[in-house]
């Protein structure tokens, strides 16, 4: 610390914040969390995966805190920082953000926004064999099956992304793709 300059101690002190905001997340601390990630993110750079990254923290701990009016923007813009860097955006940071975006809609019922945005990014970053496609997979599966009934289409996302996600030796995308699985 010593012999550093504002930056670096803003940056430092932004990474301290944004852990210490992890950890009260893993207690279901969702005020403290939600403060913590406000405080990383207001000494955050303008862009970059590190704000996208905050920001999809921030507004994680909000929707647990405050609810999905507060959230839903907050996620709606992380999601906007990823897709802002281009090919240097993290397809998992990406896939996260859509998720998050997307738990929001359907918790308001907009199940085929959430199929559309799925389908935009599956397009957008282009179907692979690992846990993101899994993720948008299982998205657009739920929106599809909520908004529509397809459950033909909702099933064949969800294997998809079953097998995607055990490829990929990813838990969560396994339990996202295993829960879909079942409504079918």
């Amino acid at each position: 610390i010593a012999g550093s300059g504002r930056v670096e101690l803003e940056a430092r002190a932004a990474e301290w914040f944004e852990t210490a905001a992890r950890v009260a997340t893993g207690f279901a601390a969702w005020a403290s969390a939600r403060d913590l990630a406000a405080r990383a993110l207001e000494l955050t750079g303008a862009g970059g995966v590190d704000r996208a990254r905050r920001l999809q923290l921030l507004g994680r701990a909000t929707a647990n805190a405050a609810g999905v009016d507060e959230a839903l923007p907050l996620l709606e813009e992380s999601l906007a920082a990823y897709r802002s860097l281009g090919a240097d955006a993290p397809r998992s940071g990406v896939a996260d953000a859509a998720c998050a975006v997307g738990r929001q809609l359907r918790a308001q019922a907009r199940f085929s926004v959430t199929q559309e945005l799925a389908d935009e990014l599956l397009q957008e970053l282009g179907e692979q064999d690992d846990a993101a496609t899994a993720r948008l997979l299982a998205l657009r599966g739920y929106g599809a099956l909520s908004a529509w009934d397809d459950f033909a289409g909702a099933r064949a996302d969800a294997e998809r992304a079953l097998e995607l996600a055990r490829g990929s030796d990813d838990p969560d995308a396994e339990l996202e793709a295993l829960q879909l699985l079942t409504a079918c």
